[in-house]
């Protein structure tokens, strides 16, 4: 049920990396699943020490974080959009603030 999206991969000088992502689906249905997906990816990474909050993003959204590396992933739901922001040298505050960047411009671009 995907209609389009996109992906940037940003890296800096050091370690650092910030992943952007958002796909557009045929209905909000699918979006849904494919939020349901990623969390449970994210849980069966087997990831060291990840932790579950919720988001506040969007219609529904979780974030998954390691405090001791600075590792973050936020993934959420917008009607029928999808979307997901982190990487690795960014702090969940940090993921959270710009993955709330991303859903204003989405709400701007959905109308």
């Amino acid at each position: 049920g995907r209609v389009t999206g996109y992906q940037m991969i940003f890296e800096g000088r050091d370690e650092r990396t910030i992943e952007a992502r958002a796909d557009v689906f045929g209905s909000p249905e699918s979006a849904r699943e494919m939020l349901r997906f990623a969390e449970r990816e994210a849980r069966l990474a087997g990831i060291r020490g990840l932790r579950r909050a919720r988001a506040g993003i969007g219609a529904e959204g979780w974030v998954f974080y390691v405090h001791s590396s600075r590792e973050s992933y936020v993934y959420w739901r917008y009607r029928s959009v999808w979307a997901a922001l982190g990487g690795r040298g960014l702090a969940k505050e940090q993921a959270l603030a710009l993955a709330r960047v991303q859903q204003r411009r989405m709400v701007t671009a959905l109308g």
